[in-house]
């Protein structure tokens, strides 16, 4: 037996006497009390929690399993923080575009640039039409080369020179797509002359790639024969693009001796734009071992180490 004195819910001195219920059958059971006291029990237990739980507190209301809950008017749904900036705030962080490193992927503010972003795929808009008016100033980076290496090539060239604007106006723009993947890009300007004279009339401006040794084109067979070979190559050109030739051969070669970044010491370049097709034999340039080497081989050798070297030729620009 358990006797409660001054309990909730009983007069003061009164005494409530109620059986021990939280031991018999291992559990309490209300029927184990008095009747004549069962409802003084119940109102002293809610009485007895009243005092127990602060007035504030609401009782809680189980989650019926709805997926639509209330949603408070005052309280905004969380945004889980993931790490980046999006996150934070969704609605005012305008989409990333990459950057691909490239000259190609963006268009210089010095250019007059509008903004809008090249395709991705080199300039083929919605129309279908290879380049569209923004493109107009895009290759910044290479243009920049162009401008160092042509005002050096300016101060130490004689007569009369074509200005820079002329230089750059003698490229398509698709041959300045072409020449904005080379490695690395080199112009070299070509003096042209009257007949068999020194008089000079012109120049070529050409772009060439200026590894110091060229890896192996996509689709190039060392197996195959050179006029395969060759053959194979002209077929994959882009558009614009051209090849090598004794003449720019030879004043690349020049260039690469004067800065310092010899070329081909450990392969050949065919100079294929000198081949016609059944030649019996290939004209192929190096400078293995220092010194300048001018070879002919034989059209149909397969397995010789030779690599192709590009090129993209302006317009001969008179003077």
């Amino acid at each position: 037996m358990v006797t409660k004195k001054d309990a909730p819910g009983c007069e003061q001195g009164e005494h409530l006497v109620v059986n021990d219920i939280s031991t018999q059958n291992g559990a309490g059971d209300i029927d184990a009390i008095p009747n004549q006291h069962r409802f003084r029990f119940i109102v002293w237990v809610r009485q007895w929690l009243s005092k127990l739980l602060p007035p504030s507190v609401a009782p809680v209301v189980p989650d019926t399993g709805s997926a639509v809950a209330e949603n408070p008017p005052s309280v905004a749904p969380v945004v889980p923080d993931t790490g980046s900036a999006v996150a934070e705030n969704p609605l005012s962080v305008a989409p990333v575009v990459p950057d691909t490193g490239s000259a190609v992927a963006g268009v210089a503010e010095s250019e007059g640039a509008t903004g809008v972003p090249v395709p991705a795929d080199g300039g083929q808009n919605e129309t279908g039409n290879r380049f569209d008016k923004f493109t107009k100033n895009s290759f910044p980076g290479l243009k920049l080369l162009i401008t160092c290496i042509y005002n050096d090539w300016a101060l130490s060239a004689d007569g009369n020179k074509p200005t820079l604007e002329q230089v750059l106006g003698s490229f398509s723009q698709q041959q300045l797509k072409v020449a904005n993947t080379y490695v690395t890009p080199y112009l070299l300007m070509l003096p042209v002359t009257e007949g068999h004279s020194d008089k000079i009339t012109g120049y070529e401006p050409v772009i060439v790639e200026r590894q110091q040794e060229m890896d192996l084109y996509e689709g190039d067979n060392l197996a195959c024969d050179l006029q395969g070979r060759i053959s194979a190559r002209k077929k994959a050109r882009r558009k614009g693009e051209s090849g090598m030739t004794d003449s720019i051969w030879g004043q690349l070669f020049l260039v690469a001796e004067k800065i310092g970044k010899p070329i081909d010491r450990q392969f050949y370049t065919m100079l294929e734009d000198d081949y016609s097709e059944g030649d019996a034999y290939v004209n192929t340039s190096s400078s293995i071992r220092g010194r300048l080497l001018l070879s002919k081989i034989r059209a149909n050798m397969p397995g010789f180490r030779a690599r192709f070297r590009s090129t993209v030729r302006g317009k001969v620009l008179s003077v």
